[in-house]
């Protein structure tokens, strides 16, 4: 759905504006109606594109209103590299994408940023939504064991469950290489 649970959320959030810097160039992917910048902006940060394939939510939920660049394309298709992005929120995207179409993301994405945050809900049925084909669930199996198997790069940072949604909170930083000697 263009809208997710905010089943989670909270501990989401928090990290961001704990952990991210509020110069960070954030890359929401599948943005939906737009509801993580929405809760971005409202802490005050101000750098953030979307990518939205389904055309139709960029003009009902306004999303170029909302975001500095709004990228009409499939998330498997963008580059990356072009951005230069710090972080890329991934919220409730990959329970969209087959096991394999998924991997393939996260590997186009890693190279070019320093945290990927992913929100995914776990055993979560769904077919088309609004007329749109790609709000189906390629993954409706995903539990925080499976996603642990699939996506071992990711540490948990949120399991959440409030009786109808269960939703894990995951993130990913890149590692950075401390020298020791000044080399």
């Amino acid at each position: 759905m263009p809208y997710s649970s905010p089943v989670g959320k909270q501990k989401l959030f928090e990290y961001i504006v704990d952990n991210i810097h509020i110069d960070s160039k954030i890359l929401d992917v599948g943005a939906g109606s737009g509801g993580y910048c929405d809760v971005l902006t409202a802490h005050n940060f101000t750098n953030i594109d979307a990518i939205e394939v389904f055309e139709p939510y960029i003009e009902e939920f306004k999303l170029k209103n909302k975001y500095d660049n709004v990228y009409n394309i499939n998330a498997l298709d963008f580059d990356y590299s072009k951005g230069q992005y710090d972080v890329a929120i991934l919220g409730d995207i990959l329970e969209h994408l087959n096991e394999e179409k998924a991997r393939t993301l996260l590997d186009k994405i890693f190279p070019h940023v320093k945290t990927i945050i992913v929100s995914v809900p776990y055993n979560c049925i769904q077919g088309m939504v609004h007329d749109n084909i790609l709000e189906t669930h390629l993954q409706p199996d995903l539990t925080k064991e499976k996603f642990e198997k699939l996506y071992p790069e990711f540490r948990c940072i949120e399991d959440a469950d409030d009786g109808e949604y269960h939703i894990g909170i995951w993130v990913w930083e890149k590692k950075i290489k401390k020298f020791k000697g000044g080399n």
